[in-house]
């Protein structure tokens, strides 16, 4: 049925209980205004008359006209002052007809004794009677020198509607009522009833009406506090949460709070709902070799020891991750900026969340950093609705980190997905299985351009952290045999003990894994300081130790004052690793800086990790450009870079431009069995293992160096690595 939904409310949250986001609103008759009934029913003092005034102060702005109050009780003076809890002036309230300088949404009232001309009501059936009979006169008077408003009324609030006395029908009354709800709304006028009942008595009206809104107490499981609920027991043209919801004040204003975890899972306007559009990735390198936690929206438990970690400093050094720390407590402490904003438990568990939710909009905030957590979870009737909103708060893209004594929250841990300490809740990265030219250009010198280095801090001004002398890699590429690769590694064994960058290097780019036991002794040594082991760890980087590289970063973020490359060692890593979208921007910064070529590698592993390959291409473009590459190379890292994509389109986009490398013989032959290899870690990917194999043996061919390609046929299945009879080396 066509409609439309109602979002803008003086209700905060109250337009979540209903999936699709929004209060229904469908046009019922001839005119084209949506409209609906409401039933707004209770006790004594539970909030009935402010809460209807609300809703039909809504409905009439959205209609651009008047709310019509007719109260059987209240005096105009009264409505005024419950008018200001929902955010409006005094000056919004008039009598009935109102002025001719009314504004929409403007409240008119009129009492029933008025209308009555002072008469007596006598019985509830008579009351309510007058009642409808008073409205219907008012909207239609028959002289034509009556008062009428100077907008359209598209809203009425009958309050209040009585218990029927004893021994009355009003069986006949109901009729009067659908008739007088449907001939309002065939001219585009909802209408609020409003009902004072004792605890679980039927709704008089309730059957007559599309929404059913019922206000009560409870007593809180543990202090027996009483709080207000809020519970929609009917909608007949939505799906809804029923509840009971928490419902009271928030900021000074009404609110409802449902559970999170039931909004952020039930189909509502997601971008209405969390302010996160990419959710912070961080890639922590976990105490186990080779294991890493990728934490992107994630529910982490970060244990409370005399060695854990201070996560809130990992945060504060990765890129585009925004805190938002909270204290849960008697009183919930959230931080924002320099002040706090407190929640007091009496508000319920869901509350919590909602003001997280705000507050992190105010903040941009993607992580949460929550401490105190057994104080609520303990208490008796919290530990669903705490669990719930850690599990709310994971599925709205928060990073959600709880910081505990881990034998205190047993419930919680059920939900994590990553404990720190707990073997089994880490995984391992996909190792690297083709070779990338960026260890190459290691090699190669730049400068910055000289308007690019007047913009740069101190800290990116600094020569290179990671340059190497070009003649190494110029043997290597000029060799024209395995044997000629053999003898070069050997030349750089024999390498002085201060030369610790060369060996490992020039094993890498002449294909050889000996380098990997070199560098993971140099960087453990212990005695080696920096510049010269942050170098080292760079290279470990860049050679393929991406999780030894990581450790040494994490270590130094830890410090109060990181060293600056160890710093950006860690962006890098982020890029790399956690396809981390801020630090790829930052990366993107350095470009033509000198600190460019350490940063290359990572940054185009993060693009293809993000699917941003056009930028990736732009990028490689230039690089070439600048640096006066050959063409082959700028094809060369085209191909690679796709290579890095955890997807097959890609890979099937790499695989024509390898083809074609493959075919040049003017390619230097280390590029040329390495171009091979790719061949085959790119045909295997694709399911095609024979042309794999017959890939990886032709690059062993070329280079018997080769370790990953004797590794990658050793994997294939026993019919694809037979001994292949490879198209000799071109």
């Amino acid at each position: 049925m066509k409609g439309t939904r109602l979002e803008d409310l003086p209700i905060k949250h109250f337009e979540y209980i209903f999936t699709p986001t929004g209060m229904p609103l469908v046009p019922k008759g001839e005119d084209e205004h949506g409209t609906t009934s409401i039933l707004v029913r209770g006790g004594a003092g539970t909030g009935k008359t402010t809460l209807a005034l609300a809703l039909a102060h809504a409905i009439a702005k959205a209609g651009g006209g008047l709310v019509f109050y007719l109260t059987t009780e209240f005096s105009p003076a009264e409505i005024a002052f419950k008018a200001t809890l929902i955010g409006l002036p005094e000056e919004a309230v008039d009598v009935w007809p109102g002025g001719k300088d009314a504004s929409v949404g403007s409240i008119v009232v009129e009492h029933l004794s008025e209308v009555r001309h002072g008469r007596a009501v006598l019985s509830s059936a008579e009351r309510k009677k007058s009642s409808i009979d008073a409205v219907w006169e008012s909207l239609h008077p028959e002289s034509e020198a009556a008062r009428r408003p100077s907008l359209p009324v598209r809203a009425v609030v009958i309050d209040a509607l009585t218990l029927p006395d004893a021994g009355e029908d009003e069986r006949s009354l109901r009729a009067d009522l659908v008739n007088f709800v449907q001939a309002l709304e065939n001219e585009g006028i909802s209408v609020v009833l409003v009902e004072e009942l004792a605890s679980e008595t039927p709704a008089w009206s309730a059957f007559v009406v599309d929404v059913v809104l019922e206000l009560t107490f409870s007593n809180d499981a543990e202090t027996q506090e009483l709080r207000r609920k809020l519970t929609l027991s009917k909608c007949r043209y939505s799906t809804s949460l029923p509840g009971p919801h928490d419902y009271g004040l928030e900021d000074e204003s009404l609110a409802v709070w449902p559970d999170l975890l039931r909004v952020a899972t039930g189909g509502h306007n997601r971008e209405r709902l969390t302010h996160i559009k990419d959710p912070i990735r961080i890639a922590v390198p976990f105490h186990v070799d080779g294991k890493w936690a990728v934490l992107g929206p994630a529910i982490v438990i970060w244990i409370i020891d005399s060695t854990s970690t201070d996560m809130r400093r990992v945060f504060r050094h990765t890129p585009g991750a925004v805190e938002i720390p909270f204290k849960l407590g008697s009183i919930t402490d959230i931080g924002i900026d320099k002040k706090t904003l407190q929640i007091h438990d009496n508000q319920g568990a869901a509350a919590v969340g909602w003001a997280v939710m705000s507050a992190g909009r105010e903040l941009g905030a993607n992580v949460c950093f929550i401490q105190h957590i057994e104080r609520l979870l303990h208490r008796k009737g919290w530990a669903t609705p705490i669990i719930h909103l850690l599990e709310a708060l994971r599925e709205l893209g928060f990073l959600v980190c709880v910081h505990a004594d881990l034998s205190s929250i047993p419930q919680a841990v059920h939900v994590a997905d990553f404990v720190w300490g707990k073997p089994g809740m880490s995984f391992s990265i996909p190792k690297r299985r083709h070779m990338w030219a960026t260890r190459f250009l290691l090699a190669i010198s730049t400068k910055p351009q000289s308007d690019q280095s007047q913009s740069l801090d101190a800290s990116e001004r600094r020569p290179s952290i990671l340059r190497l002398s070009p003649t190494w890699r110029s043997r290597v590429e000029t060799a024209n045999s395995s044997h000629a690769l053999n003898a070069i590694i050997e030349n750089t064994s024999k390498a002085d003990s201060q030369d610790k960058l060369v060996n490992p290097f020039v094993q890498s780019l002449a294909g050889s894994n000996k380098w990997r036991g070199n560098i993971i002794k140099y960087i453990g040594s212990g005695g080696t300081k920096t510049p010269t082991k942050t170098q080292l760890t760079w290279l470990a980087l860049h050679l393929g130790a991406e999780w030894h590289a990581g450790q040494e970063a994490f270590r130094e973020i830890m410090s109060d004052s990181p060293e600056p490359s160890m710093l950006l060692l860690w962006k890098a890593i982020c890029s790399a690793i956690a396809g981390n979208k801020a630090a790829i921007s930052e990366l993107e910064t350095i470009l033509t800086s000198p600190e460019e070529i350490p940063i290359l590698d990572p940054l185009l592993r993060g693009l293809a990790k993000t699917d941003q390959f056009d930028q990736a291409d732009i990028i490689i473009a230039d690089f070439v450009s600048r640096h006066k590459l050959s063409p082959w190379m700028h094809t060369r890292l085209r191909a690679e870079t796709r290579l890095d994509s955890e997807h097959l389109a890609p890979v099937r986009d790499a695989l024509p431009l390898l083809v074609a490398l493959s075919e040049d013989a003017a390619i230097p032959l280390v590029h040329r069995a390495e171009i091979w290899h790719n061949l085959g870690v790119a045909y295997d990917r694709l399911g095609d293992q024979k042309a794999a194999g017959n890939a990886f043996q032709t690059a062993l061919n070329l280079n018997s160096n080769l370790d990953a390609s004797r590794e990658e046929l050793e994997g294939l299945s026993p019919k694809a690595s037979l001994s292949h009879s490879a198209a000799p080396p071109r």
